[in-house]
Parts: structure tokens; sequence; C-alpha cells
């Protein structure tokens, strides 16, 4: 939860607000009245409530997004690196602050970041397993990125509607949860109880191990992004902000409720396309105010001229379709090319797919592809326009 607490200077008199962040612990939960920190801090953040008809269209959509995201243990490593590259993009664009007041160039320490990927995936392995010395770095990294509320899992539930603190108090632990699982007692069905019980559990530990595959892959990027501005000197306040503003979950529109009916993932992407206008200067940052970057411009051409000059090397490695006598790669539409780069196996028409990164990333190949393809007269302006007004969009 988000409050603005009034502060007084030491006089006495009005200096304004300051905006605090109110959570409980994940972990505490109370065994009497069943309620646990994890689902107070959803009632905290709560978002609004909607329809059963739709929130019943909502959940279908979710499960069915969950299909090719929590339930695939493929998705969440593959994400980290689109997620570690949409980092590295959009903190060249970035300042941070020291406790003394110093700027660090987010572009100074994007080295940095990249470099200290595998470190900080192995502390955030230990301290998830609770392997984490007292004392160490990884202990203390992790133990402020909790504090800070970092630690966000987005691949659990997207699409479920977070429970009000009145829905919370009015559910009774006693409750039981459906007609059969109060009825299985009985002595002439203690053998369909023992039965379930045993695929409930199998259930249960195989959820949690996806759950916990998730979030460690899920939370990677950003846990190094905190950790790389903490080694560089940034204060805590500006790491979590800067870790935070790239892709704080915790917030939510009003339309969000509804959006999600047809698109679960509209928070994340929404996020990643105001982090990358920030990066351009076409966005509010923290402080609500706008400025124009030139090194998120420089990053995005420089990014353009990049792909541009690997496109020979891509295309030749995708060889020609004998079919229709055309290159591969030509042929592969630049929604496909958005997600990953082709890397040409053999002469079948084989390839393997490099992750890239969201939002500025993809644009950038948009530019790139789409302006080569105009030149040769393989597109139209007109639909080079259509794909970057929809990248951006």
């Amino acid at each position: 939860m988000v409050v603005d607490v009034p502060v007084t200077d030491i006089e006495g008199r009005d200096a304004g607000t300051k905006r605090m962040f109110i959570t409980f612990d994940p972990e505490w939960n109370d065994s009497l009245t069943g309620l646990k920190g994890a689902d107070l801090n959803q009632a905290l953040m709560g978002t609004v409530k909607t329809a059963s008809s739709i929130q019943s269209v909502a959940s279908l959509t979710s499960k069915y997004g969950q299909m090719f995201t929590r339930w695939n243990p493929a998705f969440a490593p593959v994400n980290t690196f689109r997620d570690l590259f949409e980092r590295s993009f959009n903190m060249t664009g970035r300042d941070y602050f020291t406790d003394t007041g110093t700027k660090i160039s987010g572009s100074s320490i994007v080295g940095s970041y990249l470099f200290n990927a595998p470190r900080a995936g192995k502390m955030l392995y230990d301290a998830l397993r609770g392997k984490a010395e007292p004392g160490s770095k990884a202990k203390q990294y992790w133990d402020e990125y909790v504090a800070a509320g970092l630690h966000q899992e987005y691949t659990r539930g997207v699409n479920a509607e977070r429970r009000t603190l009145t829905d919370i108090l009015d559910t009774s632990p006693e409750t039981p949860r459906n007609w059969l699982e109060s009825n299985v007692g009985e002595r002439n069905l203690a053998g369909i109880k023992q039965r379930l019980e045993g695929v409930n559990q199998g259930r249960k530990e195989v959820v949690s191990a996806l759950n916990k595959w998730n979030d460690y892959f899920n939370n990677i990027a950003s846990f190094n992004h905190f950790m790389t501005l903490k080694e560089a000197g940034v204060s805590q306040r500006s790491a979590t902000t800067g870790t935070l503003e790239m892709m704080n979950l915790y917030r939510g529109g009003t339309w969000s409720p509804f959006l999600r009916t047809l698109f679960p993932f509209v928070n994340p992407t929404v996020q990643s396309g105001v982090a990358m206008a920030r990066t351009f200067g076409l966005a509010p940052g923290a402080d609500g105010k706008f400025r124009m970057n030139t090194r998120g411009a420089a990053t995005l051409l420089g990014s353009i001229v990049g792909y541009t000059a690997l496109m020979p090397l891509i295309r030749e490695g995708m060889g020609v379709d004998p079919e229709t006598g055309k290159n591969r790669f030509d042929q592969m539409g630049i929604n496909e090319l958005q997600r990953f780069v082709p890397v040409g196996i053999g002469d079948d028409g084989d390839f393997f797919k490099m992750p890239t990164g969201f939002g500025p990333i993809q644009l950038a190949i948009t530019l790139a592809v789409g302006q080569d393809r105009v030149q040769r007269g393989l597109m139209t302006p007109e639909d080079l326009a259509a794909e970057t007004l929809f990248t951006i969009g």
C-alpha cells in the first residue's frame, strides 16, 4: 500500500509530504485466523472488482496464458534473457545517485550489469534456498531487495483478482473446500480420501516446484539490477527506485482488471512501454518531470546500425528456400524477428532462436529490418509505419 505522509521540518513547519510503502512480511502467517502476509499485501494493493461474468472470462484467459508461461518450464529462462537485455538498454538512459548526491550515469555501468548476471543468479539461488551465509553479500542484497518490496512474482496468478481485506477476514479456515472433501472422512470413503490426499500432495509438489522455478528466473534481472547499482555506490533509495521503475507490477490502472479479461499480460506490457518512453524522454520520471534523453536515442540508433550490419550474416546463415527461391530470413515476419535472432543450422532451414529483449530492442529490430526491406522492395513504407506503431503500442 502506498500512502502520502505529511512531513514537518525541525521547527515544525509544513515540509510537504513523503510517499511511503507499507507492506507485511510475506512469510508471516497466523495459525489461528489463517491470515497470511502475502495475502494481506495483495489486498492492500487490491484492484477494482469486476463482475462475476467478466471475471469468469478473465480466469479462462489467464489459464490459457499460463499454459505458455507458468506451466512451461522453458518460458522463464528465455524471459530472463529478454529482461536482462531490455533493462540493459533502458539503463543507458538513466541517471542514479549516491548518498552524497553524486550522479552516476547508467550507461557507465551497463557493462557491469551484464557481466554481473551469472554472479547475481548464483546469489539469488542461494538466497531463495536459504543457503546464503549470514553476513555475506548475497544475504545482504537479498534482505535489502525483499525489504524494499522488489521481489515480484508475475507468472503466478497473472489474472487472479486480488481479494480485499474484507474477503480475507470473511473466509473461515474451517470452511470445507468442497462437498467431497467434507464428506470423504466418513469410514466408507476412507480409501478414497487416502488416494485423493496422495494425488493432491503430488499436485502441490509439482506446483511448488514450478513456482520456485519461475520465481527464481523472473527475479534474476531485477535482482542483478539492484545488486549492480548497490555495488556502484548508488544509494538504497535510488537503487530501489531505479530497479522498480522499469517493471513495477504493483501498479495498475483503473482499467487493468477489464483489459486483463482479453489480454492477461497487459500490466507487464504497459510497464515495459512506459520504461521505454522514459528512456527516450517521452514519459515523466519518478519525480514527475520530463527529460529529453539523447543517450536513449543514441543507443537506439546504435542498435539499429548494429542489427543492420549483422543482417547479411543472418540472411546468409538462413539460406534459400528451394521451394520459393527466396531467402528464409526474408520470408519471416517482423513480429517473429522481434522475439529472437534466427541463427541458421545446416542447409535444411533449421535454426536456433536467440532471444532478444522487449521494448526498445524490439523497436530497433523493427526499424532495422523494415528499412532494409523497404529499400529492397519487399515492404512498403506504409507497412513499415504500421509495424512501427504496433511495436510502440
